[in-house]
């Protein structure tokens, strides 16, 4: 009796492992660093412009604009902290990354030269201030054009690391908001004074905002985690 059971225990068990192989599906290798910051900046590009143009679009000596030396230095360097910014929250919260000191050092330099062109010291200011382009909400506006590449980021987080930091909200907030900041520059009137209150001002609130949250959200996950938290 006892042999017969063990035989047919032994003639299930293929069975049992030839269907475990067949639902076996294969597993996609996470992307790349170098892919999924092209593929955020390229959407956060492309969604900030369709949002810039449905919203009003340039103002009219935009193009013109970038001729001057110090307006094209400007954006480069707004381009650069984007780039600084995004790697880093992509990057911060992945286990071996590189250390953090070492994710930060090179945003606090290119942003500091960033907001030195763009609303420091007025011997930099080639161009002179203008109301051209004038928006009535630009604050709003900067905010909202904020959102999408927020959504898609945090996608793109959580794809490459579970866990969420706060820093790295803090971060993915100010990479999301740099992109409507580099845009209304163009689009937007043209004075150092606004600039910092009504372009760069958005970049610190939507830090604000997705730090907060994420960091709420992880230290709900430590309660849920930790014994005796609720099930």
């Amino acid at each position: 009796m006892t042999e017969q059971r063990d035989h047919s225990t032994a003639s299930e068990r293929p069975d049992l492992i030839e269907a475990l192989v067949a639902d076996l599906r294969a597993v996609e290798p996470a992307p790349t660093l170098a892919r999924t910051l092209a593929s955020w900046i390229g959407f956060g590009l492309l969604s900030t412009t369709l949002a810039v143009l449905a919203l009003g679009g340039l103002h009219e000596t935009a193009l013109a604009d970038l001729a001057s030396p110090r307006f094209a230095l400007e954006h480069l360097a707004g381009i650069a902290s984007l780039i600084a910014l995004a790697y880093a929250a992509l990057e911060v919260d992945v286990p071996g990354a590189p250390r953090r000191s070492l994710l930060l050092v090179p945003i606090v330099l290119l942003g500091s030269l960033w907001l030195a062109i763009a609303v420091g010291a007025r011997p930099l200011h080639a161009l002179e201030a203008s109301m051209l382009g004038k928006r009535a909400h630009c604050f709003l506006e900067s905010l909202v054009i904020a959102i999408p590449p927020v959504l898609i980021g945090l996608r793109m987080v959580r794809r490459r690391s579970l866990r969420a930091s706060a820093l790295g909200g803090v971060l993915l907030g100010l990479a999301a908001g740099a992109l409507p900041a580099l845009a209304m520059q163009l689009a937007c009137l043209r004075d150092p004074d606004h600039a910092l209150r009504f372009h760069f001002t958005p970049m610190l609130v939507a830090a604000l905002a997705l730090g907060l949250a994420q960091g709420a959200g992880r230290a709900g996950d430590r309660r849920s985690a930790s014994p005796g938290g609720p099930d």
